[in-house]
């Protein structure tokens, strides 16, 4: 209220240091000194130009705001695989996913957020020396990585370093190096997690510390181009920020060879031996083979604990034993139409390893179980 003295006419001096103006000379025009509800006074006023040699305008000094765009960055944590069987038919209808042709299959692809402000990627392939194409949009997949270490009997683990961790699909998948598991349950507080294991034509692994885990159940994009057995398709993905869209040229290039995984069988569940859920070491025991049946026309997101389900018609199973120590194959067993298969016991001490596998129609499947363990014994009564 400090002006409500002044009139029209009178002459102030203003200095804003905000706006770089030090000792502007103004002639007032109008004053409004305010209400009684409003005691705010409004002075306007004209430079005075006969005292033009009193004003100073400054530099404008830096307004302190940061720009919180930034350039479209490298999608470091990313994947492009061939899609599989349960995902096709969830786009495609169980239908026509059931009839794709035997030499014939889709790409997809999935990235974590390179940057806070990252707002998509471009999905880009080509087949040999074509032009890239834009085939889909995708949106960033929450990730993380394993806390610790973990074995194919665990559910559960801890994940850190997650981006996204809000977006998560509790009911849906992940991925974890070439194994897709169920998501059961998530904390995005504490990263703990519980899951199912080997689901949709995968089987459980082992998985190292800092291994990335792939929230990518509706955030995966698919090139609905159809490519032939054996073709080798390059991928690349392109972010894209409010200043603009990765470079195709800065994009680096994954390669994808077509292998008939969408028409493969899956292979079995509920791997056992000698009853025993991935022994570390057998001693004067018969290796007993057994598992479960898989049906990829029947199945939506159940584990590999799961009982039988199926099996897809003509499906076989495959059984080899082998010594890992010299790297001999010591039986291989074909054409098993059950859930079981009983070898000899063989003798001595070594690392033995049992691979399973279905087999459909001459087409093995995508990925077969494959466990080592200590073994030993003493004879060898013959086969049973």
């Amino acid at each position: 209220r400090s002006a409500y003295t002044l009139l029209p006419g009178d002459v102030i001096k203003v200095s804003w240091a905000k706006l770089g103006i030090v000792n502007l000379v103004l002639r007032l025009n109008r004053v409004n000194t305010g209400e009684l509800t409003n005691g705010q006074v409004e002075l306007e006023g004209t430079e005075d130009v006969f005292a033009l040699p009193s004003a100073s305008y400054a530099a404008q000094p830096p307004v302190g705001w940061t720009s919180p765009n930034t350039q479209p960055a490298v999608a470091t944590n990313r994947l492009s695989e061939e899609a599989g069987f349960y995902e096709l038919q969830r786009v495609l209808g169980p239908d026509i996913a059931a009839a794709i042709p035997t030499d014939q299959g889709y790409v997809i692809a999935a990235a974590v957020r390179p940057s806070g402000d990252s707002l998509d990627f471009g999905m880009r392939t080509r087949v040999g020396s074509e032009a890239y194409a834009e085939m889909d949009r995708g949106a960033f997949c929450p990730s993380g990585t394993l806390l610790a270490a973990i074995t194919p009997a665990s559910t559960s683990a801890t994940i850190t370093g997650m981006a996204d961790e809000d977006l998560v699909i509790v009911g849906g998948f992940a991925q974890i190096g070439s194994e897709i598991v169920r998501v059961d349950t998530f904390n995005p507080t504490t990263g703990a997690i519980t899951i199912g294991r080997g689901v949709a034509g995968t089987v459980a692994v082992a998985h190292a510390t800092g291994a990335r885990m792939y929230f990518r159940d509706g955030y995966t994009a698919l090139d609905e181009t159809e490519r032939v057995d054996g073709e080798t398709v390059n991928v690349k993905l392109t972010p894209r920020t409010g200043l603009g869209q990765l470079a195709e040229g800065s994009a680096p290039a994954d390669n994808v060879v077509m292998d008939q995984r969408a028409y493969r069988p899956f292979p079995p569940g509920r791997l056992r031996i000698a009853s025993q859920t991935y022994p570390t070491s057998l001693s004067n025991t018969v290796p007993v083979v057994s598992w479960s049946h898989r049906d990829r026309l029947q199945q939506n997101l159940e584990g590999d604990e799961s009982t039988s389900i199926g099996p897809e018609a003509s499906t076989t199973y495959t059984v080899e034993i082998r010594n890992v120590s010299t790297s001999t194959v010591l039986v291989t067993a074909t054409g098993i139409a059950g859930t079981s298969y009983t070898p000899a016991l063989f003798p001595g001490t070594f690392s033995m390893g049992v691979r399973v596998w279905a087999v459909r129609s001459g087409v093995d499947s995508y990925q077969r179980h494959d466990w080592t363990f200590a073994y030993t014994a003493s004879s060898a009564p013959g086969a049973t």
